[in-house]
Formats: structure tokens, C-alpha cells, sequence
């Protein structure tokens, strides 16, 4: 393992140190505040922060954050954009950590995530197709 786009909790956090590896993170964020998704509240994150002890093995390097869905791409435009500003506002905060990464966007919607700032994004089913799903 050499990076997770997934960290969610303290406890994920601290587990990760155990590995006594360098491993390169991103904060996942629950940025549509769905209850079917996990990842930090967007009021949470300052806090979530704040509460990460300092390591030499964990690299925060950014957010990572998956919108609610809509068949219109548009509309994750405001999403997208509450990720970056809420990248920016952290970016101020703690400077010990870069902050620089900004993952958001998928397959339907990556053109709109990459016009507000997306530094990498997931298109998946763009390159292998829709996922089969067993019934």
C-alpha cells in the first residue's frame, strides 16, 4: 500500500501508523452528507485535522470526495465547488500538511469535477465499461 483515498476516522489513522510504512492519504470527505456514504461532514473536517497527531509515515495530501449522484452532470457542479473551496480553507489552516491533492469526479462527471479543480479523478467505467452486477 502505498496511498489510501479513503481516510475516514482517527481510528483508520491511527491503524495505518502500525504498518511503519510511508503512506500517502487523502481525507475522504461526505461532501453530499449522504447517510449511505461514509467519509468526514464538511463541518467535521477543521476538527478531523486538528485531531491527527503528527507522523512521519502519513502524508495528508489532500480530499478526496464523491457527490451525490444525478443523471446530469451539472449537478455536481456545486459540489465540486464546495470541495475547493473547502481545500482552500484548509490549505490555510494547516500548513503542515499539503493539502494539494483534490480527487472528485467520475466517469459521468469528471469534465465538470476538472473545471472546478480536480486534481485526479476516477473514470473507471469510461475505460472498462459498467460494472456487472450479480443478481
Amino acid at each position: 500500500i502505498s496511498a489510501i483515498h479513503t481516510l475516514d476516522s482517527l481510528k483508520l489513522f491511527q491503524a495505518l501508523q502500525k504498518y511503519n510504512k510511508k503512506i500517502s492519504v487523502l481525507v475522504e470527505v461526505n461532501i453530499g452528507e449522504e447517510k449511505t456514504k461514509s467519509g468526514i461532514l464538511p463541518k467535521d473536517v477543521q476538527k478531523f485535522l486538528s485531531s491527527l497527531d503528527k507522523s512521519p509515515l502519513i502524508e495528508v495530501q489532500g480530499f478526496m470526495a464523491i457527490p451525490p449522484f444525478n443523471e446530469d452532470p451539472k449537478n455536481s457542479r456545486p459540489y465540486f465547488q464546495k470541495m475547493a473551496l473547502l481545500q482552500k480553507e484548509m490549505q490555510k489552516q494547516f500548513p503542515q500538511y499539503p493539502l494539494k491533492e483534490l480527487s472528485m469526479g467520475m466517469t459521468h462527471d469528471f469534465k465538470i469535477a476538472i473545471e472546478e479543480g480536480a486534481t485526479q479523478i476516477r473514470i473507471g467505467e469510461g475505460i472498462f465499461g459498467k460494472r456487472i452486477t450479480k443478481k
